[in-house]
């Protein structure tokens, strides 16, 4: 009978982490038909070619100089690409079985810290959290990040129990992980190795911390020393690696500066609905427009972090009134979404509509942290992590993806209010149920109240992304129709136009996707500091559709107008020449075919071009 408990615990774990797979792979199979299954868009698109090029043999991405940004995860899914033979599927079922272990991981330090019934709710309700189910089957690194995160509290409660160094160095190792995943939590490990000193030197209860710390100084300084080591090892080579390729240090990646002008600069509101496209490609350009094209990535780094500095040293009033701001959006309950497309997979997949909202979740949790810091000393890692990982958000920007690390320990502590709540109703406290229940109805009343709307947004961002993906299948004729709704609700979107054009071009419409292209085009010239390249290559468009149209005129000057932007691309020179060719100017033709060759010897089509002569 003596090990009862432990066998019920057993079960009750299997039967949670069940529950938890269960659900992540029913949506799998919902989402199954979704077009982007297969066919990752916008960040999901950027790791899964990373990851392929990485399986590919650039094991080490020198293809990417240093890293534009962390590159963890790419690595984690190359891993996991390799081991299912390139299945997305597969990918995607290995990331619910990591997904269904942080369930227990929540269990097991929610039990910890709080006792079983906490724990056992907690397990329920994190197995069952939609948002927490979508991410699990998205390729970003939401999932693993989480996982590493609650590993490290996990470790770190175990040093608490065990005082012993080999969980030291095991939440170091992960520490180190996550931060190669998301660099924000660098601004944890200060924190962490504070808190880590306190346990390891003060027995429950005791409070003469300072003199236990003379006592024990050494036996401190060496497990934080063996707390640090993976942490410099891992990410050192990373610091290395990018000097190596870029000679200039970088710690992690390079984007670091570049994100946090984009939440805090003068046009945050248009920086911060930016998007992988012609637009985002323009705006990158920015550095390289003031400063010149030939400066260092470096120099870039230094560039936006200039432009922010000099936006809050000129504005600190708003800068810090946008911080509390954040603080509230991270709380209000409502799911800023970014870039992603909840609406259209909440409509495939009926696992998403479990009724389990973070306009619930918070208000507890809040509740539930100001018990818990009466006991401060108890909880004082969870209550740390919320605090300092919560500033890491607000000072950037709040979305539900990057929230959503933090979502598990809220969740431990709204269940802890909950069976706290329970446990006061049973004892017959009135006053305190009647204070939670008033300060939760407030809360949800204020985030309703107040309750944004992103729809447009989200909307657009879906047709768009519709429409990419037909255009890569080749069903022009879907790829236009998703388009066509994506600019009636975002007509202004430069974007939408680049790549209807482009579609129409595909379709042999050559003159509508001129129109397009102009349409860019006047809208480049209008709205941004021109960068040369670019305004290159929407010429070179506008050129190529003329001329399979046969207007070799206007093809002409707009091919011209290419090279006086850009007099270095040997695709205009082919084209060019093909057009003198089509005039019977024989002699120049060839000149101007020698001189794509001279550009580019390879290029195959200026040398058959060549040999027609």
């Amino acid at each position: 009978m003596r090990y009862a408990p432990t066998y019920k615990k057993h079960w009750l774990i299997i039967s949670l982490f069940s529950l938890a797979l269960l659900l992540r792979i029913l949506h799998i199979y919902f989402i199954i038909p979704n077009p982007f299954f297969n066919h990752p868009v916008g960040d999901e698109k950027e790791h899964y070619e990373w990851a392929l090029k990485i399986i590919d043999g650039d094991l080490f991405s020198v293809h990417k100089g240093a890293f534009f940004r962390s590159p963890g995860y790419p690595y984690f899914l190359a891993l996991l690409l390799f081991i299912t033979g390139k299945n997305l599927f597969l990918v995607r079922i290995l990331q619910a079985i990591i997904g269904s272990f942080s369930v227990i991981l929540i269990y097991l330090i929610a039990e910890k810290k709080f006792g079983k019934k906490v724990s056992m709710l907690s397990g329920f309700i994190s197995a069952c959290y939609p948002l927490f189910v979508y991410y699990n089957a998205m390729l970003l690194d939401t999932t693993f990040y989480i996982f590493l995160v609650l590993l490290v509290l996990f470790f770190s409660l175990k040093i608490e129990e065990k005082k012993t160094r080999l969980w030291v160095f095991l939440a170091g190792l992960f520490m180190a992980l996550n931060c190669i995943i998301r660099p924000n939590l660098l601004i944890f490990i200060p924190f962490h190795i504070v808190w880590i000193a306190s346990v390891l030197v003060m027995p429950a209860g005791c409070r003469h911390l300072y003199s236990d710390l003379i006592r024990k100084w050494k036996f401190v300084a060496v497990s934080i020393i063996i707390y640090l080591i993976p942490i410099f090892v891992i990410i050192s080579s990373i610091t290395l690696r990018n000097y190596h390729l870029e000679k200039d240090f970088y710690l992690i990646a390079t984007n670091g500066d570049l994100n946090f002008y984009l939440a805090n600069n003068p046009d945050k509101v248009f920086t911060l609905n930016l998007r992988p496209g012609l637009e985002w490609e323009m705006f990158l350009q920015t550095p390289y427009l003031e400063l010149g094209e030939n400066i260092s990535k470096k120099e870039v780094q230094l560039f936006w972090r200039k432009k922010y500095l000099e936006y809050i040293k000129q504005s600190p009033f708003i800068f810090l009134l946008d911080k509390l701001v954040n603080l509230y959006n991270f709380f209000d309950g409502y799911e800023y979404r970014e870039i992603q497309m909840y609406d259209y997979y909440f409509k495939q997949s009926p696992i998403l509509k479990i009724p389990i909202s973070f306009y619930i979740i918070s208000p507890l949790s809040l509740i539930g942290i100001a018990f818990a810091i009466r006991k401060f000393r108890e909880n004082s890692l969870l209550i740390l992590f919320v605090g300092v990982f919560t500033f890491s958000v607000i000072l950037f920007s709040v979305y539900s993806r990057y929230r959503l690390p933090v979502v598990p320990v809220l969740i431990m502590f709204a269940s802890y209010t909950i069976i706290r709540g329970i446990e006061e109703i049973r004892e017959k406290n009135s006053l305190f149920v009647t204070i939670v229940c008033s300060i939760f109805i407030m809360c949800l009343f204020i985030y309703l109240s107040l309750k944004p709307n992103e729809k447009t947004m989200e909307n657009w961002w879906t047709h768009y992304n519709l429409g990419l993906v037909y255009y890569d299948e080749g069903d022009f004729n879907k790829a236009i129709t998703e388009l066509k709704e994506a600019e009636k609700i975002r007509s202004d979107n430069m974007d939408t136009h680049y790549v209807l054009a482009n579609v129409y071009k595909k379709s042999f419409r050559f003159q509508e996707a001129v129109g397009k292209f102009k349409i860019v085009l006047k809208e480049l010239k209008e709205k941004y500091i021109v960068y040369n390249v670019i305004i290159s290559r929407i010429d070179k468009e506008i050129g190529e559709c003329y001329l399979k149209a046969r207007d070799s005129k206007s093809a002409e000057k707009y091919y011209l107008e290419a090279l006086s932007f850009d007099n270095g691309d040997a695709v205009t020179y082919n084209a060019l020449g093909i057009i003198e060719s089509y005039k019977g100017n024989k002699d120049k033709a060839r000149s101007l075919f020698e001189d794509s060759l001279k550009l580019k010897p390879d290029y195959q089509d200026a040398k058959e071009n060549l040999k027609r002569l």
